[in-house]
């Protein structure tokens, strides 16, 4: 894959290590558990991450539909602890391909996570672009939030890889002509890059 200028990079699950559950499991009634599938059912954390609605818009509708003993400002800041770090190892990598390559992110976050992306985990130095969704006002899967990178970088997207852990969102990238492979963790991009010959 010579032809590739181009790698962009989910953060969640691939650059930076997530926490089990977007809340400690503390937090909710006894015998409840809410997997991030269970979250992301409620459209408000679509919305959220969109940039449409408020933090404490978030904070008090998930209070109230979990009925959480807890204070917008106390959901908030464990919210915010969801994101654990960056992998070991990741730095090393992006230092070692941004020598060849345009570096982007693209990832589904939100007012509360993105501000610990550039300030806790310092990472987005590392990157030529970063969009993020509540930004953009798009979210992934959604074809056109890739279409709005592709052109945003002013490539063709078969000059384009972008590696995510998420099957559909991988898929949806495809459909714009854009090289995706699905990965998870640093480990599972070091493996990808190796096996598309685009990192030693």
């Amino acid at each position: 894959m010579e032809h590739i200028k181009h790698i962009i990079f989910d953060l969640g699950g691939v650059i930076i290590e997530l926490g089990g559950t977007p809340l400690p499991e503390d937090l909710f009634p006894l015998g409840i558990r809410v997997s991030v599938h269970e979250w992301f059912k409620l459209p408000i954390a679509h919305e959220f991450e969109r940039g449409h609605v408020s933090s404490e818009e978030l904070a008090a509708e998930f209070i109230q539909h979990f009925r959480l003993k807890i204070s917008p400002d106390e959901f908030i800041i464990n919210f915010a602890q969801w994101p654990k770090r960056v992998y070991p190892g990741a730095i090393d990598l992006l230092e070692a391909l941004k020598e060849k390559f345009t570096l982007s992110i693209l990832s589904n976050c939100n007012e509360i996570h993105w501000p610990r992306m550039k300030n806790d985990f310092d990472i987005l130095r590392y990157f030529d672009h970063a969009f993020s969704s509540h930004i953009v006002g798009l979210t992934k899967p959604d074809i056109r939030i890739f279409e709005y990178v592709v052109k945003q970088l002013d490539a063709d997207p078969d000059q384009v890889l972008f590696l995510d852990d998420n099957a559909e969102n991988i898929q949806s990238a495809q459909k714009t002509g854009i090289h995706a492979v699905q990965v998870k963790g640093i480990k599972g991009v070091i493996t990808s890059l190796r096996s598309l010959h685009l990192y030693e």
